[in-house]
């Protein structure tokens, strides 16, 4: 990002967008640098201290011995304080296993000192600008109840429904991000267009044959080379070997829980190491008769193939290369298309003229007919030339759940009801999870009449997001649909119906209210994490229509629940001095002080009920 753009992650690092992914491309290096830097150790003639250090600095090798230590000093530093925990792990593999080949394959002993004077060096600048985040950073792997917080493991799960429908071949490279949200189970919000596992990923876009020829080709460069690396006797070659199988190996862990070869840097950079694994061993620099240990090719390559293979690098550079510019160009102009609900005529022509012109450039991109839809679906006139748009959206990407509903939203409105069930079904049997796909689905199945239908997708739309449910009640509303309707419309969850209870209260139905406010405490058993506002916004309902027993009954039950909430003994408290029960006003103000000993409001309510007491 340096110089060219301006990063807009909050977890961007150094000039990558994702700290993990600096932290990969540098993981990669790292070993490579600390093998030379082991190699080019400079043997030191005399004996006393200070002849020692005049003959360290006199060697023709010493600028470069130190500056291979410096560099792998802070690259290893920079990558602990990236905080990416896939790679400090990754990191600490290599390097164990860089470690493991010094000891194995060198019988001097120096060296594995020198190595390990290294390791500590590094662990001591980490510890320079402090362990605390990065113990932090790996505790919020789980939350406080001992749950994982990371979403990649179900995202891994997800994918073996992938894996059990394309076993052989695939979905196709490149694909994951369209086929993954019809096997998504985690609920909206997250964008996932990568399997954050780079086997993963090769599995379910290649399926077995593509795994097997990657593992093929990967084992074949290490066997081979590994075996002649031991038949060398060479330093140099021996250990930039070394370097590269652990550069290797780095990204072999990293991988596990990153997509790391995705990206184009780290990609190559990976390709490059395995190329050095197998030139390390196999160049000679002694005796240049022969430049290489391997064997010749059988046949030479020819000038056909050569220009075959210049033919297929040009077609790939002029592909990537407008794919390059469509989005340089596509970005600015979907971000007015999405943010706009109305664009003037004049700007309507620039923007299609725009997409025509881009077209050109990525005639693949399915992103060019969608946004030339989007523009057309505006208006009535054109919303037929917007339906060829969305087709062509989908003959590029038919597993788009957006295409999808677009395109059925467009059939809607030309009232071509049979062919727009059928697009909307299949927009959500490809985004099960998303929510606006069930939610359109369901407006339409309302006003056709098909309430069952239209209610049930409702639930589901909720039951994914509960955030979403005041809007989802507002269509229920529009629809005309009443009360009971609306509570089969309502999933058991404790969200949803506290909106609607809360909504019911707003409109002066109190006791409709009360009920609901109920129902949705008869669900807290169903959440994964019981929040201290599910209780409290019941309460307060209680104590605005003067029901304080029932609010103090409420209260009671939530400190069941979470009994080490000083919040919630708070309010329970001072609802104990408004129904005139000091003494347990007095209970609850002293465990609020054994939770929260600062809670100045506890010190002076306790301070001025055991003041009553004395007099």
């Amino acid at each position: 990002v340096w110089w060219f753009r301006d990063p807009v992650q909050s977890q961007h690092f150094g000039p990558y967008f994702h700290r993990n992914h600096y932290a990969g491309f540098v993981g990669m290096v790292l070993p490579v640098m600390a093998a030379m830097f082991m190699h080019l150790r400079p043997y030191l003639r005399y004996t006393s201290f200070r002849e020692r250090v005049v003959e360290f600095f006199a060697h023709p090798g010493s600028h470069a011995y130190i500056l291979l230590g410096m560099a792998s000093i802070v690259a290893a530093a920079s990558i602990f304080i990236s905080l990416s925990r896939g790679g400090i792990v990754a990191t600490c593999l290599a390097l164990g296993g860089l470690g493991i080949l010094l000891a194995v394959f060198k019988s001097h002993a120096r060296e594995g000192i020198c190595f390990a004077l290294l390791c500590a060096v590094i662990l001591v600048s980490v510890g320079w600008f402090g362990w605390g985040p990065i113990f932090d950073r790996f505790n919020k792997i789980r939350d406080d109840s001992g749950e994982i917080t990371e979403l990649r493991p179900r995202v891994w799960e997800d994918s073996l429904g992938i894996l059990r429908d394309f076993p052989l071949t695939g979905t196709g490279f490149g694909t994951f991000k369209d086929i993954y949200p019809a096997y998504r189970t985690i609920p909206e919000g997250a964008v996932f267009s990568r399997a954050h596992n780079d086997y993963i990923e090769l599995a379910t876009d290649g399926g077995l044959v593509a795994s097997v020829l990657v593992l093929w080709f990967l084992a074949s460069v290490f066997i081979i080379s590994f075996r002649r690396s031991l038949k060398r006797r060479d330093a140099y070659s021996r250990y930039l070997f070394w370097g590269a199988l652990c550069g290797v190996f780095y990204m072999g862990i990293h991988s596990l829980v990153d997509f790391n070869l995705h990206i184009g840097a780290n990609g190559l950079l990976f390709i490059t190491l395995v190329a050095v694994m197998v030139s390390a061993p196999h160049t000679r620099i002694h005796g240049r008769r022969k430049e290489t240990y391997l064997p010749a090719a059988r046949h030479a390559a020819g000038f056909g193939k050569f220009l075959a293979a210049c033919a297929v690098l040009t077609l790939t550079v002029v592909i990537a290369a407008g794919n390059l510019a469509a989005s340089r160009s596509l970005k600015p102009l979907l971000s007015r298309i999405y943010g706009s609900d109305a664009l003037s005529p004049t700007q309507t022509e620039a923007d299609l003229k725009a997409l025509e012109k881009t077209a050109r450039f990525a005639p693949f991109d399915e992103l060019i007919p969608l946004a030339a839809g989007l523009i057309h679906d505006r208006s009535e006139k054109t919303m037929a030339v917007a339906a060829d748009d969305f087709r062509k959206a989908l003959a590029l990407a038919p597993a788009d759940s957006y295409a999808l509903l677009q395109l059925a939203t467009c059939y809607a409105r030309l009232g071509k009801d049979a062919v727009t069930d059928r697009l909307f079904s299949a927009a959500v049997s490809h985004a099960p999870m998303d929510s606006e796909a069930r939610g359109t689905y369901a407006l339409w199945l309302l006003s056709r009449g098909r309430l069952d239908e239209g209610i049930l997708n409702i639930r589901k739309a909720i039951e994914i997001a509960p955030g979403k449910t005041d809007y989802y009640l507002g269509v229920l509303k529009t629809a005309g649909i009443e009360a009971p309707d609306i509570f089969r419309a309502l999933p058991d969850r404790v969200t949803p119906y506290l909106r609607y209870a809360r909504q019911l209260a707003d409109s002066g139905r109190t006791e409709e209210a009360g009920a609901a406010f109920e129902k949705a405490l008869s669900f807290v058993g169903n959440e994964k994490t019981i929040q201290p506002w599910y209780f409290t916004s019941v309460s307060n309902f209680y104590q605005k229509t003067g029901r304080n027993q029932d609010a103090l009954r409420v209260l009671q039950t939530a400190i069941s629940y979470l009994p080490e909430s000083p919040a919630l003994r708070m309010q329970a408290a001072r609802l104990y001095e408004r129904v005139d029960i000091p003494y347990r006003a007095v209970e609850e103000y002293e465990r609020v002080l054994l939770l929260d000993p600062g809670n100045v409001s506890a010190k002076k309510r306790l301070a001025a009920l055991k003041g009553d007491e004395g007099r």
